[in-house]
């Protein structure tokens, strides 16, 4: 528990310290005034496709499921994913733990097969993250440098021949620390840690290839397209909630997307502080006020924030009235 609190206060901290770095040069009278004002409509239609978004992750986990020989009820799917990105909101990089317990419990389903298919959707995610990043690049490539060149700093170059010799020195030793494990394998090999490290690794293998061995690989390449279209209507969709963004391009939402979800990548709880400073830095690179970036981004964040938290107690609560109408299914009721 210790440690948990910690790793918040920690989380938390970087939040507030870029929540302070976005508001530093806001009018906080002319901010409150751009969101009293905001066509409140777009933010509810953006409201929605979010939760679009956590149906369409529900029914393709289905997909991974399947290959293994498990089937669960939709809806447990979608409730268990509500639940993690609820827990998320709490714990930045929980969510996906808390979700795979969470189904594990209402199905039975083996924890480590469950983390598998998880960590290959992360890979799927990065991998459109990067395509949607490329896109970007064909229309934005100097507002993307705009904005790398406002939020990163360049370390100083070191010498090449530090890094030559720091890379040799990092080779020689991983040869030699594989060399010494090789020689004392009967020794380690059926230790009982290995065992289970071996086991957790099969499940999480199992989850991985379940990507390439699902039947309905048509399905999921749609259903992670209707994803990310949703993640980026979530976002253009509120362009018109605004007199000051309302005049932006397609094309400005897709900038403002990526930086958004690059801002998400920081691990600060429910992406507080992080993604106001990444989209009001990107509004700025796209010649909209600060006042207005700012609005712009709080009501984008609070809207999601808002059904996260509506859909992650009404998944909880969901999830709590079925195990106590109704005992869990056993792992063979689910097979076939």
């Amino acid at each position: 528990m210790g440690k948990n609190l910690l790793r918040f206060i920690a989380f938390l901290s970087i939040g507030i310290f870029l929540l302070f770095l976005a508001l530093r040069n806001i009018d906080l009278t002319q901010l409150w005034n751009d969101i009293a004002n905001a066509r409140f409509s777009y933010v509810l239609i953006s409201m929605i496709l979010g939760y679009l978004a956590f149906m369409s992750r529900g029914i393709r986990w289905n997909y991974l499921l399947e290959p293994m020989g498990y089937k669960v009820p939709v809806w447990k799917a979608i409730h268990s994913i509500s639940i993690g990105y609820l827990a998320n909101a709490a714990m930045p990089r929980a969510g996906e733990i808390i979700r795979c317990t969470v189904l594990h419990q209402a199905s039975k389903i083996p924890v480590n097969r469950l983390v598998g298919t998880v960590v290959a959707e992360r890979v799927i995610d990065m991998m459109m993250l990067g395509l949607s990043l490329m896109l970007s690049l064909l229309f934005n490539v100097n507002k993307l440098r705009a904005f790398y060149a406002k939020t990163l700093k360049s370390n100083p170059p070191e010498s090449t021949a530090g890094h030559f010799s720091n890379g040799w020195y990092y080779l020689l030793s991983f040869v030699a620390f594989v060399f010494v494990l090789m020689i004392l394998k009967k020794h380690w090999i059926n230790l009982p840690f290995v065992n289970k490290i071996r086991g957790l690794w099969s499940g999480f293998k199992e989850g991985i290839l379940s990507v390439v061995s699902t039947p309905k690989r048509i399905p999921f390449i749609l259903h992670t397209l209707f994803i990310w279209i949703c993640y980026y209507l979530m976002v253009h969709i509120v362009i018109y909630a605004l007199p000051g963004t309302v005049h932006l391009s397609p094309v400005d939402s897709l900038f403002i997307m990526i930086v958004a979800g690059l801002g998400m990548l920081v691990p600060s709880p429910a992406g507080i502080g992080s993604y106001h400073y990444a989209v009001v830095t990107g509004m700025g690179i796209l010649g909209v006020s600060p006042d207005t970036g700012m609005a712009f981004a709080t009501l984008v964040h609070s809207g999601q924030f808002v059904m996260t938290l509506v859909a992650g107690f009404i998944s909880l609560i969901g999830m709590y009235a079925f195990r106590g109408s109704k005992a869990l299914l056993s792992e063979s009721e689910l097979k076939g």
